[in-house]
């Protein structure tokens, strides 16, 4: 058992804390889209806490009761969905811990024992604590006669058998015998309790993905990238060329006018085809691919979240890897060689020309440019758009200030993939577009490690274009499609 991770808590699941309607016998807490809920930009509650607040509400409250009995054999999934559903609940309606225990107070399950559990629970608020209300909770309280020389309050030895006990049990309490302690500096604190697990990790939302939902992901995925790789074929066409013809191309503000001087607008839009169609694929494969392998890695892996997004974006890269391979390989020798591969059928020219398995010639550097380059995208947009959302989660409640988010997050995501990804794209070019052998292209590269990093700020300034509106038109298709994760995830409505 861990904590409640940020991203968890934000993104995954929701509840809306509603004014409590009329109690009927059999009410039930239900479930709710999440697009219903929008989250306060202020969050004071500690993990620790929202936790162990469940677990008393799962106690006392009636419909929270009855909602956790209706599942035959009740799982820390369940839990955990009840507890994530908490947490968006109260930083949604109440701003501070003071409001929310206020709110508590009045409520008609409030028993001495209750009041003693709901004390502990805001007392893992740390500074963030209610004092005047853990005093108003206790003061009706009768607190354990300390021992003899010992410190003020009754404090309960460490036993291991606490720790399986609060593990296998979610809805078991702290005994009786422990009873929050002022301290000096005037706040309340649980002695004795530093083993204890109070709080529990919760990974996934309650969601419904169905295969029409894939087919809705690979259709945003190719929207999104066939558009944006597309645009941007005069910068890719220039960053080719300055792989492969260093002397004429020296740099992005000079190789644009120099191309166009060359050759007009048609050497600008060199590759247009086989890109627009490679990087259709691409996104059909690779966007439902990590949306498939993030879930099924992280139903089996109880690990950091980074380590799930690289190897979900590792894996679904490789798969899209197959197809791009060759769309690829065509366009680094439309923009090298016009000359030669600039035909109505660039594809069945190389075909005819070199043999079919030339297309795949650079399929290793390819893949392993695609793998670093997807694989640390996905890392960095994932980690950014979280960054963001920490500070201010009310920009999930529209589209149009997740694209924004999207936006951002892919500029960051971009460069830093352009940047970790170059030694592969550089070997990559060597192979396509001088077709030399790999073990040449490497000596060649090794003679002169300069050509490793040319075009480098380019290709950052390029990526960093081309994610940015990927990740952008990726989110807003999916809220078309209605298949953004608020479209997805079914959220308790918790009402306090």
């Amino acid at each position: 058992l861990g904590g409640i991770e940020r991203r968890d808590a934000v993104r995954l699941l929701a509840a809306s804390v509603v004014a409590r309607p009329p109690r009927a016998e059999a009410a039930t807490v239900s479930w709710l889209p999440q697009e219903q809920v929008v989250e306060s930009a202020e969050c004071w509650y500690t993990s620790e806490f929202v936790t162990y607040l469940s677990r008393v509400l799962l106690n006392y409250d009636d419909e929270c009761r009855r909602w956790w009995v209706q599942d035959s054999s009740p799982s820390q999934q369940r839990f955990g969905e009840f507890a994530s559903s908490v947490a968006y609940g109260i930083r949604r309606r109440y701003r501070s811990p003071q409001e929310l225990l206020e709110a508590l107070l009045a409520e008609p399950w409030l028993d001495e024992e209750a009041k003693r559990q709901l004390a502990l629970a805001f007392t893992l608020l740390n500074e963030r604590q209610p004092v005047a209300g853990i005093d108003k909770l206790l003061s009706s309280y009768h607190r354990q006669r300390p021992p003899r020389g010992g410190s003020v309050g009754a404090v309960i030895p460490y036993s291991p058998a606490l720790n399986d006990y609060l593990q296998a049990d979610p809805l078991a309490l702290l005994p009786r015998t422990q009873v929050p302690v002022k301290a000096r500096d005037g706040l309340y604190e649980l002695r004795g309790l530093a083993p204890y697990p109070l709080d529990v990790r919760f990974r996934k939302p309650k969601e419904i993905v169905t295969l029409a939902t894939y087919r809705a992901f690979a259709v945003a995925g190719a929207l999104g990238c066939s558009a944006t790789h597309s645009v941007l074929v005069p910068l890719d066409v220039v960053k080719t060329r300055m792989q492969t013809d260093p002397a004429t191309y020296a740099d992005l503000v000079k190789g644009v006018p120099k191309l166009f001087e060359i050759e007009g607008f048609a050497g600008l839009g060199l590759g247009f085809k086989p890109t627009s169609i490679g990087y259709a694929y691409y996104g059909l494969a690779v966007y439902p691919g990590y949306e498939f392998f993030s879930r099924a890695i992280d139903d089996i892996f109880d690990g950091p979240r980074y380590v799930v997004v690289l190897a979900a974006g590792a894996l679904a890269t490789s798969i899209a890897c197959i197809g791009a391979c060759p769309a690829e390989a065509v366009r680094i020798r439309v923009v090298a060689d016009p000359a030669t591969y600039r035909t109505p059928n660039p594809l069945r020219t190389v075909i005819d020309t070199e043999g079919f398995l030339t297309l795949y010639d650079g399929f290793g550097p390819l893949l392993a440019r695609q793998i670093v380059f997807g694989s640390v995208k996905f890392a960095f947009f994932d980690g950014m758009a979280d960054f963001i959302y920490s500070f201010d989660p009310t920009l999930r409640a529209t589209a149009l200030s997740r694209f924004f988010v999207a936006a951002l997050s892919g500029l960051v995501a971009g460069s830093a993939s352009a940047l970790a990804s170059q030694p592969a794209d550089a070997l990559l070019s060597k192979l396509n577009g001088d077709k030399l052998p790999l073990a040449t292209a490497l000596a060649q590269l090794a003679r002169h490690p300069n050509l490793i990093f040319k075009g480098t700020a380019e290709r950052c300034a390029w990526a960093a274009a081309v994610i940015a509106g990927q990740f952008a038109l990726y989110d807003l298709a999916k809220s078309a499609f209605n298949v953004a994760p608020a479209d997805l995830t079914k959220v308790l409505d918790v009402a306090l």
